[in-house]
């Protein structure tokens, strides 16, 4: 997938960008989902591996693909 130029976001990905990643559930990612909609980021694999309740291990073959950025919050004062 990281050859082909498939890049996610962890901090942005929907549950069918979440879905591209095999062995994914939909339970899985859509759980993904809805904790970084309460404000939770992902900075690194080890933190979606623990979302998940998985070893870290068995997402790094994802590491390429996945992009941990920085946003912001937008309810934060200026």
């Amino acid at each position: 997938a990281a050859s082909l130029g498939i890049r996610i976001d962890a901090n942005q990905a929907t549950v069918d960008d979440w879905l591209r990643l095999p062995g994914l559930s939909i339970h899985q990612a859509r759980s993904l989902v809805d904790i970084s909609r309460v404000g939770v980021k992902f900075y690194c694999i080890e933190d979606v591996a623990a979302a998940l309740g998985v070893s870290a291990q068995r997402l790094k073959p994802f590491e390429l693909i996945l992009i941990f950025s920085y946003y912001e919050d937008e309810t934060e004062d200026k």
